[in-house]
């Protein structure tokens, strides 16, 4: 099994192009909105690179895999499985220009039959096996 992970300290975030071509790899378009005040107003990708290479500290780019927002199709990083086959894929893929703004992604690989979780410090992550503890 496969798994993306953060190599560095800062964590993990992907880039808009990881997550335009994660949306390519689900079958849809990547489509991007500018969100000021939670409202949502539709931009070119042009429009979104220059917005994400401003490096502002709040994530106003989203990107879609409609052409208008509904719950539950933002690409949100944080919410996509770190063995899923697309962003595995998208990382495969793009290499460095998979990371976001303070990540630097690496897949590594694990047997399929270990039950695994991600272990993080400072941004810095690492696949573990889960095992038992007690406090």
């Amino acid at each position: 099994m496969k798994i993306v992970i953060n190599r560095c300290f800062g964590g993990f975030g992907l880039s808009l192009e990881a997550k335009k071509r994660i949306c390519e790899l689900r079958g849809g378009s990547a489509f991007y909105f500018h969100c000021p005040n939670d409202e949502y107003i539709p931009l070119t990708e042009d429009e979104a690179q220059t917005i994400d290479a401003q490096n502002t500290l709040l994530k106003w780019v989203h990107v879609f895999d409609t052409p208008t927002p509904i719950e539950g199709h933002d690409i949100n990083e944080y919410d996509i499985e770190r063995n899923d086959q697309a962003l595995v894929q998208a990382v495969e893929e793009l290499g460095p220009k998979a990371n976001g703004r303070f990540a630097e992604l690496s897949v590594v690989e694990i047997p399929d039959d270990i039950i695994w979780e991600l272990v993080e410090y400072d941004g810095i992550e690492s696949v573990h096996e889960q095992h038992r503890s007690w406090d």
